[in-house]
């Protein structure tokens, strides 16, 4: 249910036997026209009631043409934009301060969100009218869509903090998702990439793509996450060292992370020293370049060699790292440098891979025989 975006009309002063101001206003509720009026009739001098209503005309019509409406007085607050407006206003201010890849979320949670409100006739709502029940209506549309436990889980987050901006704009006083539960999302499944399996991943690269094969090093035995690595800059390297510093702004946890690479690598950065220290090392054609690549370009490149090499589909590139973990814990890696090299934030996190070794070295150990 929708009304017209021009919810009123102007306030005016009234003179004769009865004195007052009136405006008229579009209930928010039932949807009709309401007529509001303001008697000045107390005010006995003529001059002075004169003065007074003009005062009062101009400082209605200025909160009216701001966007205010009395009957959201008790439930909504400042400005009461319409839901659409809110929205949008809210994806304008995270395009300031958020990562591309972020922002590219944002706009897609927010688009279905509006595109609903368009379905359903909400869109030019108030803010302060959208209810709890709207909210489980919205949540249930999503879940019949048959998303994952984990998309929607995500979905809810991006309402979640979408309403609280909204409570903190005093546009609305309760966030309506704020009571609507989480989905229990099933165990992460870690595949690992044999090292046969590797091999030939190694070698269809050195034939197609060689420095893709940087990239991979880097997610397999450095444990550096897929996006961040593309987001390495040249200025990022210390070439003397063999380090290479990632910051906060370009890492999952928000904090500085410096990992020191090898020979395996750094053969090939340092050859990089000439380029501009902004360009990022893997660009178009995974050369250095002032183009960001995306997680989804890698992943197509993953999946022409996977289709090319007949591996199953859930080898994914992000394997790499999954495997390189389970390596490292298997070979005796103390857990908590791999915590340290993986850039977890909990040991927890990264004892979970150690769950299937510890269960094969019980069995090694346990000669029971009924």
């Amino acid at each position: 249910m929708s009304f017209s975006k021009v919810n009123f009309k102007p306030a005016q002063y009234y003179k004769g036997k009865e004195c007052y101001v009136a405006y008229h206003v579009v209930n928010p509720f039932t949807k009709q026209w309401v007529r509001k009026k303001i008697k000045v009739n107390h005010i006995h001098k003529p001059s002075e009631r004169q003065r007074y209503a003009s005062m009062l005309v101009y400082t209605i019509n200025e909160k009216l043409y701001d966007g205010w409406n009395p009957f959201l007085d008790d439930i909504g607050g400042s400005g009461c934009p319409s839901l659409r407006v809110a929205v949008e206003e809210f994806v304008s201010l995270k395009a300031k301060s958020l990562r591309p890849d972020s922002m590219r979320c944002y706009r897609s949670w927010a688009d279905s969100f509006l595109t609903w409100l368009d379905e359903h006739g909400l869109s030019d709502d108030y803010v302060a009218l959208f209810s709890r029940e709207n909210a489980v209506r919205y949540m249930r549309y999503l879940e019949l869509r048959g998303m994952v436990s984990k998309t929607y889980n995500n979905y809810l987050t991006f309402m979640s903090t979408l309403f609280l901006y909204f409570v903190k704009r005093e546009y609305i006083r309760d966030n309506p998702f704020d009571r609507i539960d989480r989905k229990r999302v099933e165990s992460k499944v870690r595949n690992i990439i044999p090292s046969d399996v590797r091999h030939l991943i190694f070698d269809y690269f050195n034939d197609h793509c060689p420095t893709y094969i940087y990239l991979m090093i880097l997610c397999y035995r450095y444990l550096i996450r897929p996006k961040e690595a593309l987001m390495i800059r040249v200025g990022f390297i210390d070439f003397a060292e063999g380090l290479v510093t990632l910051p906060p702004d370009i890492t999952k946890n928000h904090r500085w992370r410096t990992v020191a690479l090898g020979d395996d690598v750094m053969s090939y950065f340092r050859t990089l020293s000439v380029f501009d220290s902004d360009f990022y090392v893997f660009s178009s054609r995974y050369l250095p370049g002032t183009r960001l690549l995306t997680t989804r370009e890698t992943g197509k490149t993953w999946a022409v060699m996977r289709n090319d090499l007949n591996l199953p589909s859930n080898f994914q590139f992000y394997s790499l790292k999954d495997t390189g973990i389970t390596e490292m814990l298997e070979s005796g890696m103390p857990s908590k440098m791999v915590k340290d090299l993986a850039d977890h934030s909990s040991l927890e996190i990264t004892e979970r891979y150690l769950h299937k070794t510890n269960a094969k070295k019980i069995l090694e150990q346990n000669k029971l025989s009924f």
